[in-house]
């Protein structure tokens, strides 16, 4: 039985946690592997489902007191974490160190040894701590594009480096892996394309909750939700920069300019969600884009509403316009390279160009033609997502 850790930053929502908690439940029970968990931030909003599919260890101290921000730790009121952090910083100040590079020196000595293949599951902070590691196997996955990661690294004399840490480099799209082969002054062999696992059974039964059961029916809300005389966009996401969720005010501006009848709902939090419900605002759109906040599931509202619009600057690997696409929805994707991996142009949704005019020129087309938007439904239909596949290709990776 080959013995595997997994180590993740946080465990909150997101796409990296999600696909994760995802692939964790399709390696549940294989006797072939002893699977445990490390997050380094033990706090977050998926941490339940993540005991409920795996071994997810307990808390380390250490690792929870540098990775946490000090605003978080406050709020929880973890002093005793934010004495070790003061410990650590002083230590390495003595040390000529960085209060993070002494702390996982520390924290990996805990770990080394004991595991057969420990893979970092996300970029950044994760990744380093696992460089810290000694292990017989070590695997870096990749959530994010390569120039970000280069930014996250220091320059890409310091990404070589991390990543020569490591056996195998995962990307979670073929764009990625592209990048990171050309990129990277490593074997391109070494890096790998595994593509996100996604439990459509588990999708469509979520996604057929009553709403009723998550808003009242006496909110506006509601009321738009199931209003059946507009088309109903729907994003979602973290309110991060990435995401672009400002394109998505300027478009339903334009729409609403040439008299359209729409709404567009936007699902998720962030730091921008302010930002985002001020412009809204400021534009005269709340009858037409509304916030919903924090999902623990976001898939009834999904199914409620007629195409998912996806306006990003970069996604690794966009789940969720694949999430919509087994709800059936045709997705609205600007180009970004791996789009194209997942949405399939004027078949199972459209491509536009990163601007709010193309995204709303693609809008408008679908809500005048209903023939061209049955025929993208149609083929959304017949969409099928391939975990066997990805699931035999993680395990001969693990070790298997």
């Amino acid at each position: 039985m080959k013995r595997v850790l997994f180590v993740i930053q946080s465990i909150g929502f997101g796409g990296s946690m999600t696909s994760l908690i995802n692939l964790l439940g399709f390696l549940k029970g294989d006797q072939n592997f002893s699977i445990d968990v490390l997050i380094m931030d033990k706090y977050g909003e998926l941490l339940e489902q993540a005991e409920e599919v795996a071994n997810v260890l307990p808390e380390n101290r250490i690792l929870q007191a540098v990775s946490a921000t000090r605003g978080k730790l406050k709020r929880y009121r973890r002093y005793d974490l934010i004495a070790i952090r003061c410990y650590f910083a002083v230590k390495a100040r003595v040390a000529g160190k960085t209060t993070e590079n002494l702390a996982f020196d520390y924290a990996a000595k805990s770990i080394s040894g004991k595991y057969d293949c420990v893979i970092a599951y996300q970029e950044s902070i994760a990744t380093k701590f696992v460089s810290y590691v000694q292990a017989k196997r070590k695997i870096a996955w990749v959530h994010n594009d390569f120039e970000n990661v280069c930014h996250l690294c220091g320059g890409l004399d310091a990404m070589n480096q991390l990543y020569s840490s490591f056996d195998k480099i995962v990307c979670v799209s073929k764009a990625g892996q592209r990048n990171f082969r050309s990129g990277l002054n490593l074997d391109p062999n070494n890096i790998e394309c595994i593509y996100n696992t996604l439990n459509q059974n588990v999708i469509r039964e979520k996604a057929i909750m009553p709403v009723e059961e998550m808003i009242s029916k006496d909110s506006v809300l509601y009321q738009k939700l199931l209003q059946h005389d507009v088309m109903k966009f729907v994003s979602s996401g973290r309110f991060v920069k990435q995401k672009r969720f400002d394109r998505v005010v300027h478009a339903s501006k334009l729409l609403k300019l040439h008299g359209e009848k729409f709404v567009w709902f936007i699902l998720g939090d962030g730091q921008l969600y302010d930002e985002i419900a001020k412009m809204i605002s400021d534009e005269g759109l709340e009858e037409y884009v509304y916030l919903t906040g924090s999902l623990k599931n976001p898939f009834p509202f999904i199914n409620c509403c007629d195409v998912f619009v996806l306006t990003s600057d970069f996604e690794a690997h966009p789940m969720v316009a694949n999430e919509a696409l087994i709800l059936n929805k045709p997705v609205i994707s600007t180009s970004f390279e791996s789009a194209k991996e997942v949405v399939l142009d004027k078949k199972n949704g459209l491509i536009c160009d990163m601007n709010p005019e193309s995204i709303a020129d693609a809008c408008a087309k679908l809500i005048w033609d209903k023939n061209f938007l049955s025929k993208l439904q149609s083929e959304a239909s017949q969409f099928q997502y391939e975990n066997d596949t990805i699931i035999n290709k993680v395990k001969i990776l693990m070790g298997e």
